[in-house]
C-alpha cells in the first residue's frame, strides 16, 4: 500500500506540471504567457485527462485554439506531451490498491487543474470548464 501511495503522489506531481510551467513563466500574469510546445501540450493532455476523470469537467475551445498553434515538430513535441500527461490519468482510473486514498487523489488533480486551466486558472486558463 505504501508503495502505490508514492506511486499516486509522484502521478500526482507530474499531472500538476506546475514546477515545469513555473520554471519559465513565474511572476507573468496568467494567459499572457508563450508556452512551450512540450509545456503546451502537457496543459492539453491535463485538459483531456481532467475531462475523462473529473465528474462535471470538460474541454473548453481554448485546448483547441492552443494545440492549433503548433506545427511540424513543434506539434508533435506538443502530441507526445500531451499523450504522456493523458496515459498518467488513465493509470488513476484504474485504481484498485486502495480505492478510497485513490479517489482522494483523484479529487486532488481534478481540484488542481481546475485551479491551473479553469476559466480563471492561474497557470493557462481557459482549458477547462464545468460542463452545464
Amino acid at each position: 500500500m505504501m508503495r502505490f501511495a508514492m506511486r499516486t503522489c509522484v502521478l500526482i506531481a507530474a499531472i500538476s506540471l506546475a514546477g515545469i510551467v513555473r520554471a519559465g513563466i513565474e511572476g507573468e500574469p496568467a494567459g499572457t504567457n508563450k508556452l512551450s510546445p512540450e509545456e503546451a501540450g502537457a496543459r492539453y493532455g491535463q485538459a483531456l485527462g481532467a475531462s475523462r476523470l473529473c465528474r462535471g469537467y470538460e474541454v473548453l475551445p481554448g485546448a483547441d485554439e492552443l494545440a492549433a498553434t503548433f506545427k511540424g515538430d513543434e506539434l508533435t513535441a506538443f502530441q507526445e506531451a500531451a499523450a504522456r500527461v493523458v496515459q498518467a490519468w488513465q493509470r488513476t482510473m484504474s485504481c484498485q490498491d486502495d480505492p478510497i486514498m485513490c479517489m482522494r487523489y483523484q479529487l486532488a488533480s481534478c481540484n488542481e487543474a481546475m485551479r491551473e486551466i479553469g476559466p480563471e486558472g492561474v497557470r493557462y486558463p481557459g482549458l477547462i470548464g464545468s460542463s452545464p
